[in-house]
């Protein structure tokens, strides 16, 4: 036999073979093969595990930089049957239930992502020689578990972890890891407040460096009976703006909402002075008729980033703890003008709000005395200060005229005309006065509700047309000559 024909007998024999292999083996691969594909892929390694019977009762959580420890504990409401919480260490202090229930739910049942190691051979590699930190478990069926954290791991999506009687390593997502490692600032319970834009009745910025105050006080239109009575702004004791004004108490019935986060609970001193609390920038007050939030507001927490996204460092009402409040949440209130959402024109306030008013002009000298009488649903007198936030309220008037009592609405007819004068125009910022018009007019309204004495108006010429018009000293604005004449020719009617 030739050395071709013997290896091409060989190749068909290895062949026959092969391929009786492959049957007698096929079988044995389609049984394997359907076992694996019923056997399931574990897609996590628990670390801890307990059914819905059982929950945490307690747990601590220790820190090897700092050695400060966050400790919470809880009991039975046998009313609620739920768990009541407080924190170990700020008995009296509020709990945020929410992130407790989401940290407390993990612990239950702590996942991991993967196994890192078998054994801790090597467990200082992992960290685990000295764990940056020891969370404590308490469970309501008497289980206790002691958890270590150690190290990030090198793809930075998760930290080694290794629980005691449990020799393995295991690698647990950064974001449970945070919820484990929670400081007692994220269970503080934060002051919140809820304003809605229609509750609002007062609004007050006082910026401290500046000694300005923006005082707003809400009076909604027709409160009182038929009577229009707007919003009135103290110190300006002027009516607003209203489309200015209703922007400005949406904005911050949008924003001012409460802080943000907790900064320390029990500051000393020092820590107020370098929170710029000591001597605080600003306050804020916002009220409703039933409840109030006061914010004395500090420097800048963290100016290494922009103001858009910075905090303040804030108090809260009587609150001694400091809390940190949302910059951007503040723009636009605290910076606020008064001369933004004051109306430019002469529309000083309505006659339920005057006191009294003196007018010399034209030979004609008027002093109106203006009682002001407030009675709620049952007609029992009120003040107008109590009257707001009332939705039944009447107010009358009753008027002296130079020592006499004059009907409210022939008063009321010519007052009109005065608060409703019009400004024209704004002077130059450098106007001086050359001489006093002959028919000068002197005006003054005390407003009883933002606690004013008085407001001096006068009345100069200003070129051939018009009156320059001075408030309280300031020059501003000119008025039209032949709407305050017809003020001083009409001004008679009420002394007939």
């Amino acid at each position: 036999m030739s050395k071709l024909m013997r290896n091409l007998l060989f190749g068909v024999v290895a062949v026959l073979v092969i391929g009786a292999l492959a049957v007698w083996l096929a079988p044995m691969i389609q049984e394997n093969r359907a076992a694996a594909e019923k056997t399931p892929v574990p897609k996590s390694v628990y670390i801890t595990s307990y059914g819905a019977e059982c929950s945490v009762e307690s747990f601590e959580v220790v820190r090897r930089d700092s050695d400060e420890v966050t400790a919470l504990e809880s009991r039975l409401d046998e009313d609620t049957a739920a768990r009541v919480w407080k924190m170990k260490d700020y008995p009296d202090a509020g709990v945020n239930n929410y992130n407790i229930a989401s940290t407390t739910g993990l612990m239950k049942n702590l996942g991991s992502s993967g196994i890192a190691a078998e054994d801790q051979t090597y467990k200082a590699n992992f960290g685990l020689d000295n764990p940056a930190y020891t969370v404590r478990i308490h469970y309501t069926n008497g289980a206790e578990e002691t958890i270590y954290i150690g190290d990030e791991n090198p793809g930075k999506t998760g930290y080694y972890v290794t629980k005691e009687g449990d020799d393995r390593i295991f690698v647990v997502n950064t974001l449970n890891i945070h919820y484990l490692t929670t400081e007692y600032y994220g269970y503080w319970e934060l002051p919140a407040f809820v304003g809605a834009e229609e509750t609002i009745t007062e609004v007050c910025v006082e910026r401290f460096k500046t000694d300005e105050i923006v005082h707003l006080l809400v009076v909604p239109s027709g409160t009182y009976g038929n009577v229009n009575t707007g919003r009135l702004i103290k110190p300006y004791d002027i009516q607003a703006d209203l489309d200015a004004q209703d922007e400005f108490i949406k904005l911050v019935a949008d924003q001012i909402k409460g802080p943000s986060g907790l900064v320390n609970p029990e500051p000393s001193a020092a820590d107020l002075e370098s929170y710029g609390l000591a001597e605080p920038i600003y306050r804020l007050t916002v009220k409703t008729a039933d409840a109030s939030i006061v914010l004395t507001i500090g420097d800048l927490f963290d100016t290494a980033v922009s103001v858009k996204d910075a905090y303040r460092y804030c108090k809260v009402n009587d609150d001694t703890a400091v809390y940190r409040i949302n910059a951007a949440d503040l723009n636009g209130i605290i910076d606020v003008a008064a001369s933004s959402l004051a109306d430019p024109l002469l529309n000083y306030i309505s006659l339920s709000y005057l006191e009294s008013l003196d007018f010399t002009g034209g030979g004609v000298q008027v002093h109106a005395d203006v009682e002001q009488i407030i009675t709620d649903s049952d007609g029992n007198p009120v003040t107008i200060e109590d009257s707001v936030g009332m939705t039944n309220t009447t107010i009358e008037q009753k008027v002296t005229v130079n020592g006499r009592e004059l009907d409210r609405r022939t008063f009321g007819s010519w007052y009109t005309h005065v608060v409703g004068l019009r400004v024209y125009g704004e002077l130059p910022d450098d106007y001086v006065p050359e001489g006093e018009c002959e028919a000068e007019l002197i005006c003054r309204l005390n407003v009883r509700s933002t606690g004013m004495n008085q407001r001096t108006i006068r009345f100069f010429e200003y070129r051939h047309d018009f009156y320059a018009l001075e408030i309280d000293g300031k020059f501003d604005f000119y008025v039209d000559h032949a709407a305050l004449q017809d003020i001083i020719s009409n001004a008679s009617l009420v002394l007939e």
